[in-house]
């Protein structure tokens, strides 16, 4: 395995120099995630059935067909085409934000959440915005990390992602892995788990 330090570069958002790169983002969080009053186990069996989740003996109704769905320790967080969603254990529903993009994963321990959030970060010429990477606190809510708003180079965003399907493989409470890379969230470290991989293409050198 190859090790890449991308140092002030953005993850998932095409530098100047050709390279992508991961950061620690140093603003306020552009939107909160939402947690519950309560939790429940989720150590429990959890299964969706006709727009029901199931959690052990607990019930409550979410979206019939989400995009993508996972279980926190207060509630179930969802996505309904690109918008995101939270369901409390006690079955009360809000939305959280309008992402436009559906790449949601959560850790083994269901203590962080990662998502793509298309909706925020700078624009190519043609108005696109440049895809963040996000890490939550399933806990307290808190934003542990957001890809920095750096310029994106000269690319048209939208082609981009239309061949390339940018896509969340995994997150733990130190690393986020995305297509084929795994990138310490502490440091920025990439490093290349799969040689030719789309991630390799998107985040190794030009």
């Amino acid at each position: 395995m190859r090790t890449r330090v991308l140092v002030a570069a953005a993850l998932v958002c095409a530098a100047v120099a050709g390279g992508w790169g991961l950061s620690r983002y140093a603003g306020a969080a552009p939107f909160e995630l939402p947690v519950g009053p309560t939790e429940w186990d989720v150590s429990e069996r959890s299964w969706l059935s006709n727009g029901v989740l199931h959690v052990g003996d607990r019930r409550v109704t979410i979206g019939e067909d989400p995009a993508a769905h996972v279980v926190g320790p207060s509630g179930a967080y969802w996505i309904d085409g690109q918008v995101l969603w939270f369901t409390s254990a006690e079955g009360g529903t809000e939305e959280v934000s309008d992402l436009q993009w559906s790449s949601m994963v959560i850790s083994p321990d269901r203590s962080t959440l990662a998502l793509l959030d298309g909706s925020r970060g700078p624009t190519d010429e043609y108005g696109t915005h440049a895809l963040q990477v996000v890490v939550f606190d399933t806990r307290t809510g808190e934003q542990l990390y957001r890809t920095p708003d750096t310029e994106p180079g000269d690319w048209d965003l939208a082609d981009l992602y239309e061949e390339t399907v940018p896509s969340l493989d995994r997150v733990s409470t130190e690393h986020v892995g995305i297509d084929g890379v795994t990138i310490d969230i502490a440091s920025g470290t990439v490093t290349v788990d799969d040689p030719g991989s789309l991630g390799e293409m998107l985040f190794g050198d030009r």
